[in-house]
């Protein structure tokens, strides 16, 4: 009997129930390619990935180049997001009361993406991302998940006990779900 092949586990989710992949219509022999969606919160972390490998961001920093340097790469990747999705995803006020803005919304996949190259170093960036997701939500947003993209080792910061505390209360009070992505720190010799 044939199987359907086994889908990678990359994070996207394979197309289920396509018909025109399978059954094989060519040969038994014939494997179909399984086709991955890739939504645009993973969309927004390769760009992220590919500035900081382009601009050699990790190794810069390790240089000595700070703050300044980190704006210039995290600016040309809202540029490049707002060329591919649209200047409404990029810089949004999701309240009124304030004018804390998130760096990028995806309302359709109901998201709040935001860059944090100082996760590590400074703690109350969880908390303060954390409250700037609550508030959008208070006011009238479908906030459903929070994505922090940051050094590499930030996602090391769920298993700490006070940040995993606080990731826990906010998906199981108000159904936030929150996750730390790393880029990865391509070493140059």
């Amino acid at each position: 009997m044939l199987r359907r092949p086994a889908a990678l586990t990359l994070g996207a989710r394979p197309v289920r129930n396509c018909r025109r992949l399978w059954p094989p219509t060519r040969s038994l022999t014939h494997q179909p390619a399984t086709l991955f969606i890739v939504t645009k919160a993973q969309r927004i972390f390769k760009l992220a990935q590919e500035g900081a490998d382009a601009y050699r961001m990790f190794k810069l920093r390790r240089a000595g180049a700070g703050t300044p340097f980190v704006n210039e790469v995290i600016n040309h990747l809202k540029f490049l997001v707002a060329q591919e999705f649209g200047s409404d995803v990029v810089n949004r006020f999701l309240s009124t009361a304030n004018r804390q803005a998130v760096d990028f919304w995806l309302e359709d996949e109901h998201t709040i993406i935001e860059m944090e190259f100082d996760i590590l170093t400074s703690p109350p960036v969880l908390e303060k991302e954390v409250f700037k997701a609550l508030l959008a939500r208070d006011a009238g947003n479908d906030v459903r998940q929070l994505v922090l993209i940051g050094d590499p080792g930030a996602a090391l910061l769920c298993h700490a006990p006070i940040p995993a505390s606080i990731i826990e209360w906010v998906e199981r009070w108000h159904q936030i779900r929150v996750q730390i992505w790393d880029l990865n720190d391509m070493r140059e010799s």
